[in-house]
């Protein structure tokens, strides 16, 4: 388990969010975060395992076109957005979380964001895939 290195502790609460989160790495390195959003209402006091888990929550893609992105993202996909340097595009049920490189991710902010190919398969149908010429994302909707 990481540690928020402003707290020491290793649960990170956001306000804002009104959701718990931990984090840790995979056997690769990269910071994976389970998140508890309480304002979805899908609790359970069952102890916790891996069926507890329920979705992806949050898939970072990271570029150094943010406000280009991001506005893509949310006219292509009909989803909200919010913030501008660090934007998260989509809703609670999911967001893709669009930073900026070299931005220090939580908890411990020791490692930098940087721009790695990703695939996403939302939950809608899409025309066409998106794609930029420039940035190494792919976002597929659903098949029938």
């Amino acid at each position: 388990m990481l540690r928020d290195n402003l707290t020491g502790k290793d649960e990170v609460f956001f306000a804002a969010w009104n959701a718990h989160a931990v984090y840790f790495r995979d056997p690769a390195g990269n910071i994976g975060e389970l998140i508890a959003r309480h304002t979805l209402k899908n609790g359970s006091t069952k102890p916790f395992s891996v069926e507890s888990l329920q979705c992806v929550s949050e898939i970072g893609l990271v570029t150094d076109q943010v406000r280009q992105v991001s506005n893509d993202l949310q006219k292509k996909l009909n989803w909200s957005k919010s913030g501008a340097e660090l934007s998260f595009v989509g809703d609670a049920l999911g967001y893709l979380i669009v930073a900026p490189t070299g931005r220090p991710w939580l908890p411990d902010r020791q490692q930098k964001a940087a721009v790695a190919p990703v695939v996403v398969q939302v939950d809608q149908p899409l025309a066409e895939p998106i794609t930029w010429a420039k940035q190494p994302f792919t976002i597929t909707g659903k098949t029938a």
